[in-house]
């Protein structure tokens, strides 16, 4: 069997590290800088669906179809004028990319636990969480609908798994950080999208449905009351580290 490695470029690194010393230097402002804390709505099984998920999966959604009028109109211009292509430095392999998203919140989760950093350790696990939900959403989604590429190099176009895991960490660390954060880490995530339509790699309605789920997962995991049948467990040992998923 082999394995494969990925290596963490110099780019990467300083995302990773300005992010978590934003973590570090802005409190939580649960409620304060960042009033949005949904109300929910009880299903007939009981459980409590965010009224916040389901808006923006409505509204998402019908931005999704429309859309997909402007596919072509907007893949001319964006992939002919190339405006974040920076040299080697790639911005939606930067802030987009699944490794790296999963570093930030595996790394964000065990320097808490090692640091004492209770909201610290909290806001790793929701992000580790949110990213679990949003991949398992985009990769079923993708081999359903089976959308070729704009480079035609397979048929996984939508959603956008890059996009959808920037949204979804920009919401958690918006919902946690306030928005102070908020702006930033969603520059971020636009930035994101708009690489991989620069990139040929998607769509518009591609990123906007991806964002749309983005968004989604991250309100989802984010409400005040976490009482959500899916969670993820994380415990570190002295030579181990193990995740736990229960959906």
């Amino acid at each position: 069997m082999v394995y494969s490695v990925y290596k963490l470029h110099l780019g990467e690194m300083i995302v990773l590290v300005l992010l978590i010393a934003m973590l570090l230097s802005a409190p939580p402002t649960w409620g304060r800088e960042l009033p949005l804390a949904p109300a929910s709505t009880r299903s007939d099984t009981g459980k409590q669906i965010p009224e916040t998920v389901i808006r923006t999966l409505m509204i998402g959604g019908a931005l999704t179809a429309l859309s997909t009028r402007y596919d072509q109109q907007v893949r001319e211009p964006v992939t002919r004028h190339k405006l974040l292509e920076f040299g080697a430095v790639d911005i939606g392999d930067l802030y987009g990319n699944g490794a790296v998203l999963g570093v930030l919140s595996l790394g964000t989760w065990g320097f808490g636990q090692i640091a004492g950093h209770h909201e610290l350790q909290k806001s790793g696990q929701m992000m580790a969480e949110a990213l679990a939900i949003d991949f398992s959403l985009t990769t079923v989604i993708k081999f359903a609908v089976g959308r070729e590429r704009p480079d035609h190099s397979d048929h996984r176009s939508f959603p956008s798994g890059h996009t959808s895991g920037a949204f979804t960490i920009s919401t958690v660390l918006a919902r946690r950080y306030g928005w102070r954060a908020a702006l930033p880490l969603f520059a971020l995530a636009s930035a994101t999208a708009y690489d991989r339509i620069e990139d040929r790699k998607h769509f518009l309605s591609d990123v906007v449905g991806a964002a749309t789920l983005g968004i989604a997962a991250g309100f989802f995991v984010s409400r005040p009351e976490q009482k959500s049948e899916s969670k993820i467990v994380l415990a570190a040992g002295l030579s181990s580290i193990g995740i736990a998923a229960r959906f």
